[in-house]
């Protein structure tokens, strides 16, 4: 059976499957600011009531943010990827997508790194030690789970096999 694509259609397919791929793993919110909030237990700090008031609003204003950031990114992203899918979708409208994706997370970034530093600024400088200290226990956990997972994953490239296998849809030109 003869394809109907052209060898260049080809390679622009396999290239926009390849970029998806890629995009997906690489397009979630930012983990880092999840994972650092979600990290720290400020109970442990044994703050104030006053203390304890101000992070529950800043919780708060946080939460506020990411209810109100996090859809429309989402949003672009499921956009983004139908567009890759599309074997017409226009490059420019992408390219302007894609941005507008990464305008949003680093917007989502700094307000989580704000957020993160006024708690911080909130506590004594014995609770800023303790918080270094939960932190830094946090990140080596997280480096250590990622060493391990790794090492599991030490097989064959993911993307590379994904390439390969691509590659084996269509026949190459010297087979039909």
């Amino acid at each position: 059976m003869k394809s109907d694509f052209q060898p260049m259609t080809r390679f622009s397919l396999v290239f926009s499957l390849l970029v998806f791929v890629m995009m997906s793993a690489a397009q979630t919110l930012p983990s880092s600011a999840e994972d650092e909030h979600s990290a720290i237990n400020w109970s442990k700090l044994k703050l104030s009531l006053e203390q304890d008031r101000q992070i529950q609003q800043l919780d708060k204003d946080w939460q506020s943010n990411l209810s109100e950031l996090k859809p429309p990114m989402m949003e672009d992203q499921k956009r983004l990827a139908k567009l890759l899918t599309t074997y017409d979708s226009d490059s420019v409208e992408i390219m302007a997508l894609q941005q507008a994706i990464a305008q949003k997370r680093e917007k989502l970034i700094a307000l989580a790194t704000t957020n993160f530093l006024k708690k911080r600024q909130l506590l004594t400088e014995n609770q800023q030690h303790e918080l270094s200290s939960m932190i830094q226990q946090s990140i080596s956990e997280r480096q250590h789970s990622s060493q391990v997972v790794s090492q599991r994953d030490a097989l064959p490239d993911h993307i590379q096999g994904l390439m390969e296998k691509a590659r084996n849809i269509w026949p190459s030109q010297g087979e039909h």
